[in-house]
C-alpha cells in the first residue's frame, strides 16, 4: 500500500498530488466570504479577514494596549 504522506522523525510530508490538493482547498477557503469580524460591517474574504486581524494585532503591540485587539474564534 502506498500512503499519500510520508511520516518520518522530522515530520509528515505530503505527496506532490496531496500537497496540490491541499493548496487548492486552502485557496478556496481564503477566497470564501466571511463575516467573522464584528468590527467590520460587511463580509470580507477570509484572506482579508486575516489581514485585518494582523493589522489590529500590530496596532495593539505598537500602542501597548491589548484592548485594541479583538480575537475571533473560528469553528
Amino acid at each position: 500500500m502506498i500512503l499519500p504522506w510520508i511520516k518520518s522523525m522530522k515530520g509528515v510530508f505530503l505527496s506532490e498530488e496531496l500537497f496540490k490538493k491541499y493548496v487548492r482547498r486552502l485557496e478556496e477557503r481564503f477566497n470564501e466570504s466571511t463575516s467573522y469580524l464584528d468590527y467590520v460591517p460587511y463580509s470580507v474574504s477570509f484572506r482579508r479577514a486575516m489581514d485585518l486581524q494582523i493589522q489590529q494585532l500590530i496596532k495593539a503591540f505598537e500602542s501597548e494596549d491589548p484592548g485594541l485587539y479583538h480575537p475571533i474564534r473560528i469553528r
